[in-house]
């Protein structure tokens, strides 16, 4: 458990320091971050564990892929209505 606390600061620590990044930008560094930690985890046996950083950075990519299909449609409607995108 103490392993996942360690994770979550450092990815808000990077968080931080990109706050100039967009919200999905974010997400998809986050995901590889994620994905790095479990390939390091599976490689060391620690399976279980491994499975759990997996899935955490597959929510990650889901999230990000989300964000920017909800920022599409809201681009596509805008411009229905004659506003110009953001």
């Amino acid at each position: 458990m103490e392993f996942f606390l360690v994770v979550e600061k450092q990815a808000r620590e990077s968080e931080e320091k990109t706050a100039k990044k967009s919200q999905g930008e974010i997400l998809v560094d986050k995901a590889k971050f994620m994905m790095n930690q479990a390939l390091g985890t599976d490689e060391a046996g620690s399976k279980d564990e491994a499975v759990k950083l997996y899935t955490t950075a597959v929510e990650f990519c889901l999230n990000a892929v989300s964000l920017s299909a909800c920022r599409l449609s809201s681009r596509g409607k805008m411009m229905n209505f004659g506003v110009p995108p953001y």
